[in-house]
């Protein structure tokens, strides 16, 4: 259990998620790199990436635990937020500047790595929420 707890650590998931490697025709780097180059233009994996680390950012540091149910939602949606601005991000790259991220090994592991990560993140939140609430009830033996 501690492992998971480590793994899904909010400061690994913003980590793993804004160094994701991209790989491009010409240059790649970091996805970090390309959230703020796209910023400038108002580009809307730039905006979901943002909106994603702000919400993940609140909802782990900002709200107190006993708001189980507010922390979840906001963990969650920060999730969804991240993985929706990677999808955008090469849905949106219409002349496959960066196809290169998915033929190579070492950028290919590190969406693999996040994506791993996003999903132990989302389980420990939602199964905090169910533990929680299932707590509450009389009689409940969920410990």
């Amino acid at each position: 259990m501690k492992i998971q707890k480590i793994l899904s650590h909010p400061l690994l998931i913003l980590l793993s998620f804004l160094f994701i490697i991209i790989s491009g025709e010409h240059t790649g780097g970091f996805y970090l790199l390309y959230v703020l180059m796209g910023l400038p233009y108002s580009s809307p994996s730039s905006i979901l990436a943002v909106l994603a680390v702000v919400f993940i950012s609140i909802g782990s540091f900002s709200i107190s635990e006993r708001k189980v149910f507010l922390k979840c939602c906001v963990n969650v949606s920060g999730s969804i937020l991240a993985v929706l601005s990677l999808m955008t991000f090469f849905i949106n790259d219409r002349k496959g500047y960066n196809s290169g991220t998915f033929e190579q090994t070492i950028p290919l592991i590190s969406i693999i790595v996040f994506c791993v990560l996003i999903i132990i993140f989302t389980y420990n939140n939602i199964w905090a929420y169910v533990k929680y609430t299932f707590s509450r009830l009389p009689n409940s033996r969920m410990q």
